[in-house]
């Protein structure tokens, strides 16, 4: 939601052999950064479990259905579709459809990293075993991770969140933790007087001590709820890249630990 595409970086794409993407309307740009040029974009969907609006499923095995001679997932038609175009050759919006943020589960991290496997080992045939068994290096990684953190949520002073930003139910169904309310209902826009009054009570109905930011979008409307409701701010981040959540397990390690700790106020 805060990524600007720089004519660098088109060009960079542009020279690519394949781009990784989510897909889901999180990074529409992708089709449109690289719109006639020969680079595949690749959803990183394949093996993924999906949280969608139960016709949007529907949709996604008709389509399937219908490419499943492609071996890879590419499609190289529909260059004219004005929506973002997976890899089954169909078109996703985050409204409606499929909740793009898949990559908060563990889980679907581990078949992430497969899918990436095979589609470098299809782009580099002569080092399609490291890639696999780099794969399964991570994947044991992530199982430890998920054991370890597990462990230490036994101790979370609370399971019921208030996030800002409705990025949180994969991870939330990964570690049996409950979104209980989203502050702003879309990014950027801020809740309804009765969409506060709802997040008021749903604070009091669970004891819920603490919100949740995100370090990528403004926390400045959310100031006045948590100042009045006498709530702890914490920080969920959803993507990382800072330097004590540069890797994918220190990010998901980085958010348990901002769950599990103690609530100061």
């Amino acid at each position: 939601h805060t990524f600007a595409l720089t004519p660098r970086r088109v060009a960079q794409l542009s020279s690519s052999q394949a781009l990784f993407t989510i897909g889901y309307g999180l990074d529409a740009w992708a089709g449109d950064a690289l719109a006639g040029e020969d680079v595949p974009v690749i959803i990183m969907d394949e093996h993924a479990s999906l949280l969608c609006d139960e016709d949007e499923h529907e949709e996604d095995d008709h389509h399937e259905d219908e490419h499943e001679e492609d071996e890879h997932g590419h499609d190289d038609h529909d260059d004219d579709h004005e929506e973002e175009v997976d890899d089954h050759g169909h078109g996703h919006s985050h409204e409606g459809g499929c909740d793009p943020h898949y990559w908060l589960s563990l889980a679907n991290a581990s078949e992430m990293a497969e899918q990436a496997a095979e589609e470098l080992g299809a782009l580099d045939p002569g080092h399609a075993d490291v890639y696999a068994q780099n794969a399964a290096a991570l994947q044991g990684e992530f199982d430890a991770l998920r054991t370890e953190l597990t462990e230490q949520l036994q101790d979370a002073p609370s399971r019921d969140l208030i996030v800002f930003h409705d990025s949180w139910n994969y991870f939330a169904q990964e570690f049996d933790l409950d979104v209980r309310g989203t502050f702003e209902p879309k990014p950027g826009v801020e809740p309804s007087p009765r969409e506060l009054a709802e997040l008021t009570e749903l604070v009091s109905v669970y004891g819920i001590e603490r919100a949740y930011a995100e370090p990528q979008l403004s926390d400045a409307v959310l100031q006045a709820f948590i100042g009045d409701l006498d709530l702890e701010l914490g920080i969920l981040d959803p993507i990382g890249g800072q330097e004590d959540r540069a890797s994918y397990a220190d990010l998901i390690r980085f958010n348990i630990n901002a769950i599990i700790a103690p609530v100061q106020r």
